[in-house]
């Protein structure tokens, strides 16, 4: 019918954590993110079930030919629905079926979650494709395991009362019901146990009692905006961009080949990006000088802030329409503090609204720093930083040497104060795009959870979105390969 590409931080950064997509085929198809439980249970769920003496759909003598399908139900902000998980083989013409065992993974089936509501639905199968619903009943998967006839006999008095309209339609008993946890173990471990005897009460927090600690997912699925910021580095020791095979050297357009900072920013941008929700990125430009004076953040292209990565990439270029000139040293202090500026702004917007704003600041650069004095100007800058909500990845550009950037990543909080804020990336090092995107995501997680945590701000409740609500993408090419830029 056709394929749809989704990437997790894509959904993660939509709002209400949902998206939608064509088909080349016609329709849509809407994916929505749930966090899987850190204490569920991982493995299978065997089952079978049984009808007994079910209410006949059929006249002229002929019987129905029942077939169920289970579901589970997804909480969402604008209420629950139920998502099917497994539809079963048909009996046909048989008012007492005993449908075939399956075997379901535990985290599709219930998100690992033994109490999570499920619901199983009992059809008359007909030819044409109108089936018809003979009834239902509300259960859990810790239910089918209690209900479960031991020995095999059949006990109606364990069974689930099958309704329709409210009247009793028959009967369904559990014949087996049991769990294979990961490692081949059969039966009841301690998390097993747990919660089939587990009582769903809300238990309160006491006053001097700290919350647990959230996960990043956590405070993306609850609603916090991730604003992303660029910085690109135009000091002298990008050479001369006239040049062919410096940094800045731009190709002619029908060469269809990028230098080294478009590759990077539409390669790590994109990375960022997906979890902005407004596709709206400030793009300033250091290292340059204007009319005599450097100037060490400046706004790149004409807009404050500008639409998406082609607009970053746009806003790069157009610095080269202006009257600037390569200047020296490698100085980061300036968009470091622009960028506290605008992350503490963000969040104070966004908190009016009961909201959370992180920000990540992005540097591209071909410089290092070696000085020690703008080495300690720059840790302190970071140190000042840490305080508000705002991480900063640096990509080195090109095949420089950018031994004098380790201390980025040597900051101890114990010993120096702050929070560990930095990341740096060489771009040349990763020629796969995963690897990229786990080398530039790989602290962020943990920074954000730090910042909100140690303030104890938590994350707040999943966004209620309508499906009517949700723009479409356009559909996928169903032949395209995803590859890396060469």
């Amino acid at each position: 019918m056709g394929t749809a590409l989704f990437e997790v931080g894509s959904i993660l950064g939509s709002r209400g954590n949902v998206q939608s997509k064509g088909l080349q085929t016609g329709g849509a198809v809407f994916v929505h993110i749930e966090k899987s439980r850190k204490d569920g249970l991982h493995g299978k769920m065997k089952f079978q079930l049984r009808g007994i003496n079910l209410a006949n759909l059929r006249r002229m003598g002929g019987k129905s030919s029942p077939y169920f399908q289970l579901y589970r139900r997804v909480d969402r902000p604008n209420g629950a629905t139920w998502s099917k998980v497994y539809r079963s083989n048909v009996i046909k013409s048989n008012l007492n079926p005993k449908w075939d065992a399956t075997e379901l993974d535990l985290e599709v089936t219930c998100n690992g979650d033994l109490n999570r509501a499920m619901k199983v639905v009992v059809y008359d199968h007909r030819k044409g494709g109108k089936h018809k619903e003979m009834g239902e009943f509300e259960t859990s998967m810790g239910r089918f395991i209690e209900a479960k006839n031991d020995g095999g006999d059949v006990n109606e008095d364990r069974g689930f009362t099958l309704q329709r309209n409210e009247r009793i339609v028959g009967q369904i008993c559990i014949l087996q019901a049991s769990i294979a946890e990961l490692g081949g173990q059969m039966g009841r471990s301690d998390r097993l146990a747990s919660q089939l005897s587990e009582i769903r009460i809300t238990r309160g927090l006491s006053g001097s009692r700290r919350p647990p600690r959230p996960e990043f997912v956590d405070y993306l699925l609850g609603g916090c905006e991730i604003s992303l910021a660029v910085a690109i580095d135009f000091t002298a020791s990008n050479g001369n961009p006239h040049e062919p095979g410096t940094p800045h050297h731009f190709h002619p357009p029908e060469s269809g080949q990028w230098n080294d900072y478009q590759k990077a920013i539409f390669a790590v941008g994109t990375i960022l990006a997906k979890y902005d929700t407004d596709q709206r990125f400030p793009v300033w430009g250091f290292g340059a000088k204007y009319n005599g004076v450097i100037r060490n953040c400046f706004q790149c292209g004409d807009q404050v802030d500008v639409k998406g990565v082609p607009g970053i990439l746009e806003a790069y270029q157009g610095v080269f329409n202006t009257q600037l000139t390569m200047s020296f040293p490698t100085v980061f202090t300036e968009v470091i503090s622009t960028a506290s500026r605008y992350a503490q702004h963000e969040q104070d917007m966004a908190g009016q609204g009961g909201n959370l704003s992180y920000t990540i600041l992005l540097i591209l650069t071909a410089g290092n720093l070696k000085d020690e004095a703008e080495i300690r100007q720059t840790k302190q800058e970071l140190i000042t930083a840490s305080g508000s909500p705002l991480s900063v990845v640096i990509v080195g550009i090109g095949d420089n040497d950018f031994s004098g950037m380790a201390f980025l990543d040597e900051h101890d909080p114990q010993t120096e104060g702050g929070r560990d804020i930095t990341k740096f990336v060489q771009f040349t090092e990763y020629k796969s795009y995963n690897l990229l995107t786990e080398a530039v995501l790989d602290e962020i997680p943990e920074q954000l959870v730090d910042y909100y945590y140690e303030r104890g701000m938590m994350p707040g409740k999943a966004e209620a979105v309508n499906h009517d609500g949700i723009e479409q993408l356009p559909a996928d090419d169903d032949a395209r390969t995803v590859q890396f830029l060469g």
